[in-house]
């Protein structure tokens, strides 16, 4: 595997890198959030005194904190002041507290902003007190502090209890470690390439997403800005930060695409990458018009972050330092262009999942991660991902593919997604169903004609339903279990 390099921050953890500019850039604005704009300084004092509130609490080297994402400022300061501990950061989404979560029993303490779980003895709860975000006084804040925010921990030290997507209903568990972080943020600075360092972050969506976290870390190690922007106000936050790079999930993407080019919008100086389902050619095109001057989209999962970049046409160039195969039922290599279920490893694959033996021997061997997603290879380097293993489509005993032809719908002008699975009925056959997001309603008809022979090579007629958005997940991909759910209800 090839080794990716990347600055002279390289060695530095996100707070260490925030008291250097603390030092250096003192006054240089580091957060933005509505009409607040935090400096370098003010930052790391900020963490400092949550760093003090966290130790009162009891978290130490080697806790896990809970934290019910929501106050976009108070979840990043508790975030930065867990690594600057050694402690390691668990984010929730309120939909998630739950009394039976896997993940609850293990926080040492529970950061709360609602009354999802009962305070039951010997669980620490801790108050959604944000007294820590007063600015701190001048007097208290001293070289020692910037100190505190530059200890050192060790390289196997875990920062963060991440989740996997959950798209089939079951989320699980993962651990990554400050040596996986440090490769996340190599890997962010090689494809944005030679104006990483520069990139304001301009943050749509919570932190509960691996991607807002990962990116809001290394906008602060290099010394910029954390625009946070609650409101989605497109596009006057990029234009005042630019230049300036982010994300947005497709849907997203989709809806502020048709809205810059209605208005004869032309494209921002932003590097903007599209996560959470494959992108349609028609969005890729009205993205570079009207939206952003370099747009791509990452293949990624959670257990091996970023292994792939896609183009518009969905074919993705592996990175340097990822090894892929493609493998058959058996564990065996297929033959070359022949599609097969894919194994990766990196640096950063995680080890497993915790609190689930079965699963990690399951899809972790030797280093390699198992997915479910099946592709080819049309040529060493390159990767297409043609569907998942768990979406097979069954019809009269043959067996293909969902995303054989949901690539296909997608290309339709106005789908912004498109999925085929099957849906289990009262008397336990199961249909497929074909399911179209659009914007318009007005297009259905359109839409319902141009699809039409593309389902038609493979069904004689299948129940074809449209929605203005689909349920996703935190992570902005397709809730597949919920929306079977949603489609049993129709029956």
């Amino acid at each position: 595997m090839a080794a990716v390099t990347w600055g002279d921050t390289a060695s530095l953890t996100t707070t260490q890198a925030i008291a250097r500019w603390a030092r250096e850039t003192p006054k240089a604005l580091a957060v933005v959030g509505g009409d607040a704009r935090v400096s370098y300084r003010q930052l790391a004092a900020h963490i400092v005194d949550t760093m003090r509130y966290l130790s009162a609490a009891g978290v130490g080297p080697g806790s896990i904190v809970g934290i019910e994402v929501g106050s976009r400022y108070a979840d990043l300061l508790l975030i930065l002041a867990c690594e600057a501990i050694g402690a390691a950061h668990a984010p929730f989404r309120t939909a998630e507290i739950t009394d039976d979560d896997a993940l609850i029993p293990h926080c040492d303490a529970l950061w709360l902003i609602s009354d999802r779980i009962a305070n039951r003895p010997g669980r620490n709860i801790l108050p959604p007190d944000v007294a820590f975000l007063n600015p701190p006084n001048a007097g208290r804040f001293s070289e020692a502090d910037l100190r505190a925010l530059e200890t050192a921990h060790p390289p196997d030290t875990v920062v963060r209890i991440a989740r996997t997507s959950g798209t089939t209903g079951h989320a699980r568990n993962i651990a990554m470690t400050r040596r996986m972080v440090e490769s996340q943020h190599a890997v962010d600075d090689f494809v944005l390439g030679d104006n990483a360092a520069r990139y304001h972050f301009v943050c749509f969506y919570l932190s509960s997403i691996t991607t807002t976290w990962r990116e809001m870390g290394n906008t602060l190690r290099h010394g910029t800005t954390v625009v946070i922007d609650v409101a989605r106000k497109w596009p006057s936050q990029l234009a005042e930060f630019a230049p300036c790079q982010t994300y947005l999930l497709v849907g997203d993407a989709s809806r502020i695409a048709d809205t810059a080019r209605r208005n004869g919008a032309a494209p921002l100086p932003c590097a903007l990458r599209l996560i959470g389902a494959a992108a349609p050619r028609s969005l890729w095109r009205m993205l570079t018009e009207h939206v952003a001057s370099g747009v791509f989209s990452q293949y990624s999962m959670t257990e091996s972050i970023m292994p792939a970049v896609m183009d518009e046409n969905d074919l993705g160039t592996l990175l340097p330092d990822v090894e892929a195969r493609l493998v058959d039922k058996h564990g065996d290599d297929v033959a070359p262009g022949q599609p097969g279920t894919l194994l990766v490893r990196s640096p950063r694959t995680c080890a497993g999942y915790l609190w689930d033996e079965a699963r990690t021997r399951e899809c972790f061997v030797d280093g390699w991660f198992r997915s479910s997603d099946i592709c080819v290879m049309p040529e060493p380097g390159k990767i297409k991902v043609i569907g998942r293993a768990d979406d097979t489509i069954n019809i009269g005993g043959i067996k293909f593919l969902a995303g054989q032809v949901e690539t296909h719908l997608r290309d339709v002008d106005g789908v912004i997604d498109a999925v085929l699975l099957n849906v289990h009925t009262g008397s336990g056959v199961s249909r497929p169903h074909a399911v179209i997001e659009r914007l318009d309603p007005d297009m259905d008809e359109r839409l319902g004609a141009a699809i039409a022979p593309i389902v038609g090579e493979h069904f004689a007629a299948i129940p074809t339903h449209f929605v203005t958005e689909m349920p996703r997940t935190g992570l902005g991909k397709v809730d597949r279990a919920a929306l079977r759910d949603m489609l049993r209800q129709k029956q």
